[in-house]
């Protein structure tokens, strides 16, 4: 395993244990319904296809839900806190690029 994949991983983990704290609840909502729809892990999603993971949250809960959620994750993942609501504005009108190019900023400096 390379140092970039490790990276990814600790990432994964970060997202999960974060999701889980803040939202036990939600987290196995969303695990079984990431697995039901794509056959991953919602970890995995959020770093992988975050346009999906977002959208997932908001079938399972709602708008409002997946923007403070999201917010939470990226805050946990360090995201530049300007950053964050461009972020969100762009997920929500259906433009994973802006979530993509910060977690490969993210990943690349760590």
């Amino acid at each position: 395993m390379n140092l970039l994949d490790k990276n990814i991983e600790n990432l994964a983990e970060l997202v999960d244990e974060t999701v889980k704290k803040v939202a036990l609840g939600l987290y196995i909502n969303l695990n079984y319904s990431s697995y039901a729809s794509y056959q991953k892990p919602f970890k995995v999603l959020v770093l992988e296809n975050p346009l999906s993971a977002f959208n997932l949250i908001k079938k399972v809960s709602s708008i409002n839900t997946a923007r403070l959620l999201f917010r939470i994750i990226m805050r946990a993942l360090n995201f530049d806190s300007v950053e964050i609501e461009n972020i969100l504005n762009s997920l929500e009108k259906g433009d994973e690029r802006s979530y993509k190019d910060a977690l490969i900023r993210r990943t690349l400096h760590s």
